[in-house]
């Protein structure tokens, strides 16, 4: 836990108000957020148990998925989306698909939180509307961003922490990336999550339209339509995401080679692997790993903030 103060005042969570099947790393408080990492335990098969949270809660897979119940309603979490928890709501994990899965967390003081919610408009209801959330490349990089400030050094400052947190919040609420006015049926739905499933547990293989469609009951076209409307992206677009956002999390140890994870998450060559790399996150893979990950991801969040800024209101430094 970082030296970072919390004031008295402030409603804090319990430090370890967590159920079996979870492994927490708690990595700093402030008086407004909590951070940390957090690593499934238990196998593919089992299911955690249920636990709530005493305040709102986001959180971000970085290897593996698993199935969310809560609330009568499960979705498929992965590294293309956000679980989004609201406080008191129980919930739990089951059906674990590909590595063990492991991934962080950001809970938000819930009166920042609902403010948030409500935006410009005061009579909007605050909170979560669904349990499963779009997650863009500028709130992945703001997140993974968060993190590596975080553990830079032993105490970050409070208020860089803070400012970065809400940017984050605020992303979740706003995000850039929009799915269709008209979300597929449950039964459609439950087939869109086979075949997320399907790809992330082959995520290497060169799969085939055909294949995951007859794996999944519906027609190819089908499957095509359904599975833009419920993502915002088509079949090859969640693929290469997923296995970008995989290479986020391993390129950051420098024993790890570039060329082999290049191959080994389904590339033809370590080129066409940097290509797709870059063109997601703006950067090369060799360039953000090692001691400069920290600030190559800022680098890069600012990049993504003067480009989403309307005109004429840029850095005014």
């Amino acid at each position: 836990m970082s030296s970072l103060e919390v004031s008295p005042s402030v409603p804090t969570p319990p430090a370890h108000a967590y159920a079996v099947g979870v492994a927490i790393d708690p990595l700093v408080a402030t008086e407004i957020f909590r951070v940390g990492r957090w690593r499934c335990v238990v196998g593919p098969s089992e299911s955690t148990a249920v636990q709530s949270q005493r305040w709102p809660m986001m959180s971000f897979t970085h290897v593996g998925a698993f199935v969310v119940h809560s609330a009568g309603r499960s979705a498929v979490i992965d590294p293309t989306c956000t679980l989004l928890i609201n406080p008191g709501a129980p919930y739990r994990m089951s059906r674990h698909f590909g590595e063990r899965s492991h991934g962080a967390y950001i809970l938000v003081r819930p009166d920042v939180f609902a403010e948030v919610g409500r935006g410009e408009s005061a009579a909007a209801a605050p909170g979560f509307s669904e349990i499963e959330g779009p997650s863009s490349t500028r709130s992945y990089l703001l997140h993974r961003s968060l993190l590596e400030r975080i553990t830079a050094e032993p105490a970050p400052d409070a208020l860089e922490v803070d400012e970065m947190a809400m940017d984050l919040v605020e992303a979740a609420f706003r995000p850039a990336r929009r799915r269709s006015d008209a979300p597929p049926r449950r039964r459609q739905r439950a087939r869109v999550d086979r075949a997320r499933a399907l790809i992330l547990e082959n995520l290497s293989a060169p799969l085939k339209l055909d294949d995951v469609a007859r794996a999944v009951g519906l027609s190819p076209f089908h499957l095509c339509r359904v599975f833009r409307r419920s993502t915002g992206r088509t079949l090859h677009q969640y693929r290469t995401a997923l296995r970008l956002r995989v290479a986020l999390e391993r390129i950051a140890d420098p024993r790890v080679d570039l060329a082999g994870l290049s191959l080994e998450l389904g590339y033809s060559s370590h080129s066409h692997f940097t290509a797709a790399f870059r063109k997601e996150f703006g950067v090369s893979p060799s360039k953000i790993r090692g001691t400069r990950k920290a600030d190559e991801l800022r680098r890069l969040v600012r990049e993504w903030n003067a480009a989403a800024a309307p005109p004429g209101l840029g850095d005014s430094n």
